[in-house]
């Protein structure tokens, strides 16, 4: 199988989405911030393609103008204002990029570079083999005589520096770097994420962890893709997602119903009416429990009766998670952001895309099992028999 980065991206935020995208091929609507990434990494691939002499700063600006005016129009802007607020993030972008990073200080080696990596499932000479592809923004050698990988990102978010150490795109440069350049495997090798709009640079070296931890990453993907598990996940992204009119999650919200099916929302309003008060009954009824297991414990009983029937208690263990202890075994695999609910049923969800190890380490430290005192109610009125005495 021949596999991107960014397919596994897509896959890790929702297989859904990779199965519409890649199995389908239903082609996305580009988002704005698409547009506007591809607007800049092409005026930072003009500045830095070698030249007898670097491009200026006007020159930078005139040929993003030139860019910008073609790229925009492959989006909808909700009004002219907000066209230009992009064209004028992008220009202050690029000149703080250019003043902190002028082209005569870099050597660069390639731009928009695409690397292949093979990926064994196994040691076993027959095993399965599967072609890993990556395109890198850019590749310096810098003067201590290592080289640097960077990739430029134009969201946001940046994300912690343990966040870095795991990082998959990162893993997926080392791993294709080793391969097509074997002579440079054993010098260190620096792997920078540029982000644009803080003008920061978040920079890690290659480990063999960080190798090792992909490859797994990687084959895991793979094995899930291969086994057709497209589950649709809820989560922030779904609200850019050009999917959504199809996606089983959300269709439902875009179909234009018939007035027979209007009645089908109805009986939702009607049940999500009887579930509120449903909530409402078992928050007095979890108050009552309380003070019923708290009664039979001080009196030392089992059963406690009643004019209608009597509860008899029971005793279950329940399993739960210490959500603290999964959000750091699971931030750094960029699967928490799809656990919004903290929740064994969510953990349940994605527990097939969480590597082996961490599933262990999930239920070794993260794990936690309660003894829980249940109430069974029977209906059942029970008469008070006359003790007869010995």
């Amino acid at each position: 199988m021949q596999i991107s980065y960014s397919q596994i991206e897509v896959y890790l935020k929702c297989p859904k989405r990779y199965y519409f995208s890649y199995v389908e091929k239903i082609k996305p609507k580009k988002s704005k911030e698409q547009i506007f990434g591809n607007a800049i990494h092409l005026a930072l691939k003009f500045l830095h393609q070698p030249k007898p002499l670097p491009p200026t700063l006007s020159q930078v600006l005139d040929y993003f103008k030139e860019v910008w005016e073609e790229e925009s129009e492959k989006v909808e802007w909700d009004c002219k204002e907000e066209k230009e607020a992009y064209f004028k993030e992008g220009v202050e972008i690029l000149k703080e990029y250019y003043q902190k990073n002028h082209p005569k200080n870099f050597l660069v080696v390639a731009l928009e570079k695409k690397l292949l990596a093979k990926l064994k499932e196994s040691p076993h000479p027959e095993a399965k083999e599967h072609t890993l592809v990556g395109i890198v923004d850019r590749i310096d050698k810098l003067p201590e005589g290592m080289f640097e990988i960077i990739d430029y990102k134009t969201h946001r978010k940046m994300p912690s520096q343990n966040h870095l150490q795991h990082n998959l795109q990162l893993g997926i440069y080392a791993l294709a770097f080793e391969q097509n350049w074997p002579a440079f495997k054993n010098l260190p090798l620096k792997l920078s994420l540029y982000f644009l709009k803080h003008s920061e640079k978040l920079s890690v070296y290659k480990t063999t962890h960080l190798i090792e931890k992909t490859k797994q990453k990687v084959l895991k993907v793979i094995s899930l893709i291969e086994k057709k598990k497209f589950p649709p996940f809820v989560s922030e992204f779904c609200d850019y997602c050009s999917y959504r009119n199809i996606c089983p999650m959300w269709k439902h919200l875009y179909e234009d119903l018939s007035s027979q099916e209007r009645e089908i929302v109805d009986l939702v309003n009607e049940y999500l009416t009887l579930k509120k008060r449903q909530e409402e009954d078992l928050k007095k009824i979890k108050k009552l429990r309380e003070e019923i297991n708290r009664y039979c414990d001080q009196k030392g009983i089992e059963r406690i009766f009643g004019d209608e029937g009597y509860l008899k208690r029971e005793y279950q263990t329940r399993t739960s998670f210490d959500f603290s202890k999964v959000k750091e075994l699971l931030e750094p695999l960029g699967l928490w952001n799809q656990v919004l609910e903290p929740s064994s049923r969510k953990l349940k969800e994605i527990w097939d895309l969480i590597p082996e190890k961490i599933q262990e380490k999930i239920e070794k430290e993260a794990k936690q099992e309660k003894v829980c005192k249940i109430l069974r109610a029977v209906f059942k009125k029970v008469k008070k028999e006359k003790i007869i005495s010995p």
